[in-house]
């Protein structure tokens, strides 16, 4: 029974199609688009080595890439960092206090970054970013960037909280090529992480459900 499971969980096609009916298909980003003026990036692309100093992207550092693309194209006028720490049993810097400094360091306007450091969770994600369009009279009307596994859930989070959400997904899972013959008959060792990725997605999504953050 375990091979069989093996077997199937590795099957790139399967991954393929439940990817493909999963994650929305990639599409263009906003060039010189007058609606989007407010931008909202997600953590958990990055760790901080304080020792050194230097900032580890993983995968998901492709979600500040899109987020700085849009800035760079469109009438942008504030860029928001939404990401803390989950760390329990250490003292971390929140996610986006450092992402920061790399932002300004690169030469960004500081006045344009907001950030918050203290969500936890997606959830947290968007009751904060509510509580800084409060503050600041903001149109809760964004462009939000995270992963694309992760945008079913984000999307729905902020949509909960009276946002009204332009979504760009990131670093996707989404294949960009045709399927080639290997993938019929050639079991990938990589897909059983990919979908240990998103069992636990589409856990955190029931989740959200039941708590009525959905």
């Amino acid at each position: 029974m375990a091979g069989l499971v093996l077997i199937v969980f590795s099957h790139p096609l399967l991954l393929r199609w439940t990817v493909m009916g999963w994650e929305s298909a990639p599409v263009g980003l906003p060039v010189n688009d007058s609606a989007v003026n407010r931008v909202v990036v997600l953590g958990g692309m990055s760790a901080e080595h304080v020792a050194s100093g230097r900032i580890r992207f993983g995968s998901g550092g492709d979600r500040l890439m899109q987020a700085l693309m849009i800035v760079q194209t469109n009438p942008v006028e504030q860029l928001i960092v939404s990401g803390g720490s989950s760390a329990v049993l250490t003292n971390e810097r929140g996610e986006a206090a450092y992402l920061l400094e790399f932002l300004t360091g690169m030469g960004l306007d500081r006045k344009m970054i907001v950030v918050d450091s203290l969500s936890r969770n997606t959830y947290e994600n968007a009751i904060n970013t509510r509580q800084i369009f409060e503050t600041n009279g903001w149109p809760r009307r964004i462009v939000l960037v995270t992963s694309a596994w992760h945008m079913p859930r984000a999307r729905r989070v902020f949509e909960k909280q009276g946002f009204v959400v332009r979504s760009i997904g990131a670093d996707p899972l989404y294949p960009f090529s045709p399927a080639v013959p290997s993938d019929y008959f050639i079991p990938s060792a990589s897909a059983l992480s990919t979908w240990e990725l998103l069992w636990k997605e589409w856990v955190g999504m029931g989740v959200y459900w039941m708590r009525g953050y959905l």
